[in-house]
């Protein structure tokens, strides 16, 4: 079965979308257009375990919350919302972001509280409009020294974490191919 989002069409997609929240949402979707110009899209507490790929194509998307639900991974394709700002993903059992995440030059909210996170990307220090983070409740989380420095110079009152996450042990950076070239030989 092909999906919407390699149909590629904008009805298509929609249309996936719309079924997704309509199976997920008490209240059905009003109408396909609500969801192509929709600036925020509120999920909180619908049980859902994933996320089409094709709600990321909505291109006026800014703000999505999609807290406690049952999701464990992000999709890759949300490097196509360009224009969001803020993500809530909190009380899922996402263990891992995909590097995608780092594309997101507008985010400016990113809250993980309480999921089952072991690693954040290596790039996440690079979203420079990144304001507010909020990571708390993920124990197995390790961040690399660059990350713990990125957090440390961000505005203290803005970020939500564990007491103890900056003195967890360091996870390894990830090498470069260059890196591990270089070592090879």
């Amino acid at each position: 079965m092909v999906s919407a989002f390699e149909k590629d069409t904008p009805k298509a997609w929609l249309e996936e979308v719309e079924n997704w929240l309509g199976r997920n949402r008490k209240v059905q979707p009003k109408s396909l257009n609500d969801f192509n110009y929709s600036p925020e899209i509120n999920m909180d507490n619908f049980g859902a375990n994933r996320i089409p790929p094709s709600l990321f194509k909505i291109g006026t998307l800014q703000r999505l919350s999609i807290k406690r639900n049952k999701l464990k991974k992000v999709p890759t394709e949300i490097s196509l919302s360009k224009e969001i700002i803020e993500l809530n993903f909190e009380g899922n059992k996402i263990k891992t972001l995909p590097d995608e995440l780092c594309e997101l030059s507008n985010l400016e909210y990113l809250n993980l509280n309480d999921n089952r996170l072991t690693e954040l990307p290596d790039e996440i220090i690079n979203i420079s409009n990144l304001k507010r983070i909020y990571l708390k409740g993920n124990p197995k989380l390790r961040l690399t020294e660059k990350q713990k420095s990125w957090i440390i110079s961000l505005d203290q009152s803005q970020v939500i974490i564990d007491v103890d996450l900056l003195t967890r042990n360091a996870r390894p950076e990830k090498e470069t191919e260059e890196e591990y070239l270089s070592r090879q030989w």
